[in-house]
């Protein structure tokens, strides 16, 4: 029944079909105060009712990631990647960031792929994923042109050069 409508067992406070009209009347008074205008005959639609709630609940626990494996167990592939500004290419592994785990870590030149983001780790920087299932980020003591003339050198190697 509409004398029903809202109710809680503390206030035992009820909106009947009569506050239902005076909300509707004062919202058509505002409308025209504002926008001078009213039209009494529309239909009018709830979009948002705020609330504050008070009550006792168990503290939530932090998430925690399980320990990884290693993070070769997650390499999905392998494919040509662009880190510098000469676009060379190197190849680059591509790791599945569900299949990592606490204390992994990624070594650039790389990219984990996670479900809702992607990251690319430059050549120099390592990712490592800790408990809480964040990625810190730090640079390697080796510069990047240690690891360019790395990469060249393999780009020799293999011929490809």
């Amino acid at each position: 029944p509409a004398s029903q409508l809202l109710r809680t067992d503390a206030l035992n406070f009820e909106i009947s079909e009569s506050t239902i009209e005076q909300v509707r009347q004062a919202f058509h008074e505002r409308h025209e105060q504002l926008y001078t205008y009213a039209e009494p005959n529309s239909v009018i639609e709830v979009v948002n009712i705020e609330s504050t709630l008070y009550g006792r609940v168990d503290k939530p626990k932090p998430p925690r990631t399980a320990p990884g494996q290693g993070s070769e167990a997650a390499v999905k592939t392998r494919r040509p990647m662009i880190f510098t500004a000469d676009g060379a290419q190197i190849e680059a592994p591509v790791y599945d960031g569900a299949k990592l785990g606490a204390g992994d870590k990624v070594a650039g030149p790389a990219v984990i792929e996670e479900e809702t983001t992607t990251i690319a780790i430059e050549p120099g920087w390592t990712a490592e994923l800790d408990v809480s299932g964040c990625y810190r980020l730090s640079y390697a003591s080796a510069s990047k042109e240690a690891w360019r003339r790395d990469a060249e050198e393999a780009e020799l190697l293999s011929g490809s050069g």
